[in-house]
This record gives C-alpha cells, structure tokens and sequence, in this order.
C-alpha cells in the first residue's frame, strides 16, 4: 500500500468503532491471473517470467482478502486499523506513525471525503 492509502485507513479506522467493523488494508499479493493477458508483448514477457516465479494462485490471494475481512478469532481490535500482508499485521512506516504522518493524514481524510455525498450519515458517522 502507498503511504497514502495508509494514512487515509488510519483515519477512517479512527472514525469506526472496533466493534462495528474490521477496517483494514489488504495485499493480497501478486496472484496469477489474466490481468496482463492484453499487455503489449515485451512487457507480456516480463510479466509472465514474473508471474511464473513469484505468484501465489487466486485461491491463496483470496484466502488473505477473506482472513482480513473475517477476521481472525480475538484478533480483531490487533487487525483493525492496520495493513495486513501474509496474513500478518504490518508495522506502518515510521512517517505514518509520526506526528507529521498524523497531520498530513487528517488532510488527505479532508480531501477524500470532501467529495462524497452531504448527506447527514456521512456527516454524523465519518466527520465531515
């Protein structure tokens, strides 16, 4: 995940409450699939060299998005909030756990949600 997907978690995560809902960024990793099957041929190649050596099958990939949106048992307020990768929680970088990441955070939430709809659940439930 970007710096910026993980700001913008942390933030949404801050507005739902633990119990409610798991909210947390997933990478499910590189899967073989036929994503790259319109790919020009010289980058095809690469790919499918890559996809080749280094992908796990869809069935995995999707074993992972399912972990992270279950959730694992007593694991849930560990999850919530957080970039899951190998069905592991993840430390986020150092500047997104910073007070400058906290600021610059709050900014991208501003941004992000300033182009959503008005209406008053939004307003009461994510801060509008």
């Amino acid at each position: 995940m970007i710096v910026l997907q993980v700001l913008f978690l942390r933030e949404l995560a801050a507005r739902v409450p633990d119990a409610s809902v798991i909210v947390n960024g997933v990478n499910p990793g590189l899967c073989r699939s036929n994503l790259v099957s319109t790919v020009p041929f010289p980058l095809s190649l690469i790919f499918k060299v890559q996809i080749a050596i280094l992908a796990r099958t869809t069935e995995m990939g999707g074993r992972l998005l399912t972990w992270a949106a279950v959730g694992a048992p007593h694991r849930e307020k560990e999850m919530h909030g957080h970039y899951i990768s190998d069905m592991q929680v993840k430390e986020e970088s150092d500047f997104a756990l910073s007070l400058k990441g906290c600021v610059v955070g709050k900014r991208v939430w501003v941004s992000a949600i300033s182009g959503t709809s008005s209406d008053s659940w939004t307003n009461q439930h994510l801060g509008r």
